[in-house]
C-alpha cells in the first residue's frame, strides 16, 4: 500500500552533485554539499496504527568520509566511461524494470548524491515515499531512477561492501518522489551506524546527449 506523504523542510547540508560533460569529480567535501530538503513521513489517513507515529523519518544526513568515499567513486567512473558500469549487473537489470520502456541504460548519468536514513519504520507502513527537493528544479517527464547503496562490513570476506537496490523516481512540483519499498525500508533500518554503516542514494537521470 502506497502511503501519502506530509512535509517538514528541514534545510541540511548533503551532498549532491550535477555532471557536465569532461566534468573533474571534486575530493574536497565543501565544494559538493549544497543545500537539500528533506521530508519527514507521516502516515497515511488508510493506514490504521497503534499510538503515535510521527517518528516515522526518511531524512537526509550530513556528509562522513565514508559517504564521500563512495560519491567519489561513483563520480570517477561516470567521467572516465559511464556510470551505469559503477553498479553491480544485477542491481542494473532490476532499475531497466522501473525505467519507461526503450531506455537506454548508457544514457543514465548522476545528478544527484544524498546520504539518507530512516527511523521508527513500522512494517504496518508498508511501501512508502518521500520527496526530496534539490537544488535543480526537476521537470515532470524527466526519467530518474534512485539506487540506494546500503555500506556495511561483510563478516565473510572481512571487507566493507555495498548492496545497490533500485527505486522508483519521478519529478513531482520540480522535487523528486522516490518510491522506497518495504524491503528498502527494513534494510535501512538494520543498517548501525555505530559500526560504520551507511546508506547513499545516488539519483540517475536519462540524458539522450550523453555519450
Amino acid at each position: 500500500m502506497k502511503r501519502t506523504i506530509a512535509f517538514v523542510l528541514v534545510m541540511l547540508l548533503v551532498m549532491t552533485a550535477t555532471f557536465a560533460e569532461n566534468a573533474v569529480p571534486s575530493v574536497n567535501i565543501s565544494d559538493i554539499t549544497t543545500p537539500v530538503i528533506s521530508v519527514v513521513v507521516k502516515p497515511a489517513e488508510d493506514v490504521e496504527t497503534e499510538g503515535e507515529t510521527d517518528g516515522f523519518v526518511i531524512y537526509a544526513e550530513a556528509v562522513s568520509e565514508k559517504t564521500q568515499q563512495v560519491f567519489i567513486e561513483i563520480a570517477t567512473k561516470a567521467v572516465e566511461s559511464k556510470v551505469v558500469e559503477y553498479f553491480p549487473e544485477e542491481a542494473i537489470q532490476k532499475t531497466v524494470e522501473l525505467l519507461p520502456e526503450k531506455t537506454d541504460t548508457a544514457k543514465l548519468v548522476l545528478d544527484e548524491f544524498v546520504p539518507i536514513g530512516v527511523l521508527n519504520y513500522e512494517e504496518e507502513y508498508g511501501d512508502s515515499e518521500a520527496d526530496f527537493e534539490f537544488v535543480t528544479h526537476y521537470e515532470e517527464g524527466t526519467v530518474l531512477v534512485a539506487m540506494i547503496g546500503f555500506i556495511r562490513y561483510n563478516p565473510e570476506t572481512n571487507e566493507e561492501e555495498i548492496i545497490w537496490m533500485p527505486a522508483q523516481a519521478v519529478a513531482v512540483d520540480g522535487k523528486v518522489r522516490v518510491s522506497f519499498t518495504q524491503e528498502i525500508l527494513f534494510k535501512m533500518q538494520e543498517q548501525n551506524a555505530d559500526q560504520g554503516e551507511a546508506v547513499v542514494m545516488a539519483l540517475l537521470r536519462a540524458d539522450d546527449s550523453a555519450e
